[in-house]
C-alpha cells in the first residue's frame, strides 16, 4: 500500500534529462531538461546529455553550434553556476536566457526580453527546480521545472 503513495512522487522526478513540471508556452514544449555549472537547458526533443558538449555562453549566430536539429531554452548564469534565488531576466541581470533554434545551416537566436526566474533548489550534482515567466519574442514561456544534472554541461565553460 504505501509504494501506492510513493508513485506519484516518483513520477515528479527527472530521470535521465527527463522535465518534472510543467513549463511550457507558446510552440515549446520542453520533453528533456538537465542543469550543469551556470546552465539550465530545456529541449523540445530527445536529447542526451552527452550531445550538449555545444552549450556555451555566447553564439554567433552566423555559426550553427551544432550539426543536429535542434530547439533548446537556455538559462545561463553569467557570474557563477546556478544557485537559489529569485532573478529579474530581463536588463543588465546576473541571469541572461534564449531560445536557440538550429535546423541544417539555419541557426536563430530569441532573447528573453524580460522575465522572472525563481530556483528553489538546488541539489549538487543531482536536481534543481524552480518556476519561470519568460518573455520571448515568439510568446511567454512559464511554468515549474525540476530537471537533473548534466556533466557535459559543466564542463562546456
Amino acid at each position: 500500500m504505501r509504494a501506492l503513495f510513493l508513485l506519484p512522487a516518483l513520477l515528479l522526478l527527472p530521470a535521465c534529462g527527463g522535465i518534472g513540471g510543467d513549463l511550457a508556452g507558446g510552440d515549446f514544449s520542453p520533453v528533456q531538461g538537465f542543469f550543469g555549472g551556470p546552465f539550465i537547458v530545456f529541449s523540445n526533443q530527445a536529447i542526451d546529455c552527452m550531445d550538449l558538449w555545444w552549450v556555451n555562453k555566447n553564439y554567433d549566430e552566423d555559426e550553427v553550434p551544432w550539426d543536429q536539429s535542434f530547439d533548446i531554452l537556455q538559462i545561463t548564469f553569467n557570474n557563477a553556476d546556478v544557485v537559489e534565488g529569485t532573478f529579474d531576466v530581463s536588463g543588465v541581470s546576473p541571469v541572461s536566457a534564449a531560445r536557440l533554434i538550429g535546423e541544417g545551416d539555419t541557426f536563430d537566436i530569441d532573447d528573453v526580453s524580460s522575465g522572472l526566474l525563481i530556483i528553489d533548489k538546488v541539489k549538487e550534482n543531482s536536481k534543481v527546480s524552480g518556476e519561470a515567466e519568460l518573455q520571448l519574442g515568439s510568446g511567454i514561456i512559464s511554468g515549474s521545472f525540476s530537471v537533473g544534472h548534466c556533466v557535459n554541461l559543466s564542463s562546456a565553460y
